[in-house]
């Protein structure tokens, strides 16, 4: 399910992302994609030295993003990045398919690996994660996991030319033990 992402999959990044639909749906990944966007990823990724254990079924720690793959191909990633100061313990969830993996449950699976082993390998005080308004299947990944809606903050994104609300849904370590 998961693995470090690696130079080789620069290329695959970049034909998964250059996806405006998909990209629409994504905070910081710039449309229209570039290879040099694909590199700089990979580069950051494999240069983070976090004081973390490693990822379930890695030998490699110290990362908060990992390349989902089946089959070892790359379709989409998965980061969960560390809060600071009063926000130490919450981990901020992001993830993303490629279009042709939509729909199969692998990004609800993914979702509650990462999560269990936040709370389980890393000792999370919660697990947090935005959403926008106009992407309900995202909303149904989170739900799947135990997640809870916390709140809306109206009209925070605008993203390619689009507006809408940034919904807000947190995790606390037994929530995720009642749904496994």
């Amino acid at each position: 399910m998961f693995r470090l992402l690696a130079w080789t999959d620069i290329e695959r990044l970049y034909k998964l992302l250059d996806d405006e639909e998909l990209v629409r749906n994504l905070k910081r990944v710039p449309f229209p994609y570039s290879h040099e966007a694909a590199a700089e990823f990979v580069r950051m990724s494999g240069e983070q030295k976090l004081d973390l254990p490693p990822m379930a079924g890695l030998r490699v720690g110290g990362k908060s993003v990992w390349a989902i793959h089946s089959e070892g191909v790359l379709i989409g990633t998965l980061g969960l990045t560390p809060g600071e100061g009063a926000e130490k313990g919450d981990f901020h969830l992001g993830y993303w398919l490629g279009r042709d993996y939509w729909g199969r449950g692998l990004a609800t699976q993914a979702v509650a690996v990462a999560c269990r082993w936040a709370f389980e390998e890393v000792g999370a005080r919660r697990v947090s994660a935005s959403v926008f308004s106009w992407n309900p299947a995202s909303m149904k990944v989170l739900e799947k996991n135990g997640f809870q809606y916390e709140g809306c903050r109206r009209q925070a994104i605008v993203r390619l030319g689009y507006q809408c609300d940034l919904l807000n849904y947190g995790l606390l370590p037994e929530e995720l033990r009642q749904i496994t």
